[in-house]
């Protein structure tokens, strides 16, 4: 079952990839522009706050050779994706999942990974490897009585944190709360629980350590994992950036052959603030948390809209039915299952969430709904079996599925304007009036020129000039799609290049 799970999986890729193949959004820029620097050698400025570094420094070999390297990124993904099927169908096996619905499982698993790793390219596929691998051993026979697979979770845990940032928040909660697990079921003593914490945290933060010195050795500022936690709060809390004061109406790129800002974004920001800086964020805080709680429904709805019904089935019938002798040390195994699901979502909920961070859970959700319907299957006729099999694997690919054709082409448009402005030998830096900056970062790398965002809508025409020729800023982008121009510009100012069907290009008059 797996090598045709497998096989599904590329066959859907490949067959997608005309389609699907375009979706390099803000984000995968600085990914990209990262890695670029890295194999420029250009190792101090590639040190980010923000971005976790892992994803970039794969590329880096490729990059080396002169291989492109989106094209690149895309394929390691796909190559992570497969990954992932591989542990899953271990991990399946570890909870001795039945073969008919192993193999429903797995072949819808199949569909939902090539959505993954077309939607997301950087971060979330990869640390998905880390988290199955960690658990796959923390899972394992006679865990709780080993130290060396204690500190294996450290090391993997650690390496990790260099994928997505968040590993190491959800490993601390949630290795102490699995070890804490086996304690209160007096599978390992008081003082073996403390060493193997120690074990394992001590090994993941020894990997951290590096990065931690290299992020103070560029900020000058000590973080143990960067600043990706505190700039995101101070942007909810305060519904938007908050930028240093010589920062007028252009945003300037991160150094000045960044594509954009987005590039290293801590520099620019100034005023970070928290929960905790006043009466008045820490309300706007709570809000926050209210909603964000409200979108994690959601979030579990994409993964399955039968997603929260196995959970809350599942906290009753693992954790407060009336279990018989024998039911107690198999249901072990399941309550720890449910116990991660439970936790994976819990800092993100303090903040912000999107169903991609929650990822694992698709998997988890998977087995607990599986292992759900074998312990009733004897209860029910066996076509009724095979039929709820069927809508299980089924309710986890239709908004993967209905989501693959909302994304067909998408920012295949963007591709297209970065040729228009290589055909007509653009280059240098440009800004634009486009409501979503994010676009034209995309459009920047691509053509290898630097964007100055523009992240107001009430400048004047003077005001744009004025900051143009402060930044010595050549041309202005204008989408003529957008319903409202932020200004009308004067020919006797603004010389027009060309029009296209998706924008028109100004240049500055000197």
């Amino acid at each position: 079952m797996l090598p045709l799970a497998l096989l599904l999986y590329v066959l859907l890729c490949l067959f997608l990839h005309p389609y699907l193949g375009y979706i390099l959004d803000s984000d995968g820029v600085a990914y990209l522009a990262i890695a670029k620097r890295v194999a420029n050698a250009q190792y101090l400025q590639s040190i980010n706050g923000l971005w976790s570094p892992l994803n970039s420094w794969l590329l880096v070999p490729f990059i080396e050779k002169g291989m492109d390297a989106w094209t690149i990124a895309k394929i390691l993904n796909f190559v992570f994706g497969g990954i992932v099927i591989v542990l899953v169908h271990l991990l399946f096996i570890r909870f001795k999942i039945k073969k008919i619905a192993h193999a429903f499982l797995l072949m819808a698993l199949s569909v939902v990974m090539v959505h993954n790793v077309y939607l997301q390219t950087f971060g979330d596929v990869l640390q998905l490897i880390f988290a199955l691998l960690y658990l796959l051993i923390l899972w394992s026979e006679n865990f709780y009585s080993s130290y060396w697979k204690a500190t294996l979770c450290g090391l993997i845990m650690g390496i990790a944190f260099y994928a997505k940032a968040y590993s190491l928040a959800f490993f601390l909660f949630h290795f102490a709360a699995t070890l804490y697990w086996f304690y209160s079921k007096k599978k390992v003593t008081l003082k073996n629980t403390v060493i193997m914490y120690c074990l394992g945290i001590f090994t993941a933060l020894l990997l951290i350590l590096p990065w931690t010195y290299a992020l103070h050795k560029k900020y000058g500022v000590w973080s143990l994992t960067g600043f990706a936690g505190k700039l995101n709060m101070s942007w909810y809390i305060n519904s938007g950036k908050t930028f240093k004061s010589d920062i007028k109406l252009l945003i300037p790129p991160s150094y000045n052959d960044s594509p954009s800002f987005w590039e290293d974004p801590y520099p620019s920001q100034e005023n970070l603030s928290s929960p905790f800086s006043s009466g008045k964020h820490f309300i706007k805080w709570i809000t926050r948390v209210i909603h964000t709680k409200l979108t994690a429904i959601e979030c579990y709805n994409e993964i399955s809209f039968l997603a929260l019904s196995i959970l809350l089935i599942s906290l009753y019938y693992f954790f407060f039915r009336k279990k018989e002798v024998d039911e107690v040390e198999d249901n072990i195994q399941i309550q720890l299952l449910i116990f991660t699901i439970l936790i994976l979502p819990l800092g993100y909920l303090m903040m912000h969430i999107e169903t991609r961070y929650i990822w694992l859970n698709i998997f988890l959700l998977m087995i607990a709904g599986a292992v759900l319907l074998e312990r009733v299957k004897k209860f029910i006729h066996p076509y009724l079996y095979l039929i709820s099999i069927f809508i299980l694997a089924f309710s986890f690919i239709i908004f993967p599925v209905l989501n693959i054709e909302n994304l067909k082409n998408k920012n295949k448009e963007l591709f297209e304007y970065a040729a228009i402005l290589e055909k007509n030998n653009i280059k240098g830096s440009f800004t634009s009036n486009a409501i979503d900056a994010g676009r034209m970062w995309v459009v920047a790398y691509l053509s290898q020129n630097q964007f100055y965002t523009i992240e107001r809508t009430d400048y004047t025409e003077q005001e744009l000039i004025d900051e143009m020729k402060r930044y010595h800023v050549t041309y202005y982008l204008f989408q003529s799609e957008n319903n409202k121009p932020s200004i009308q510009l004067d020919e006797q100012f603004f010389h027009l290049l060309f029009k296209t069907n998706g924008f028109d290009l100004y240049e500055l008059r000197p």
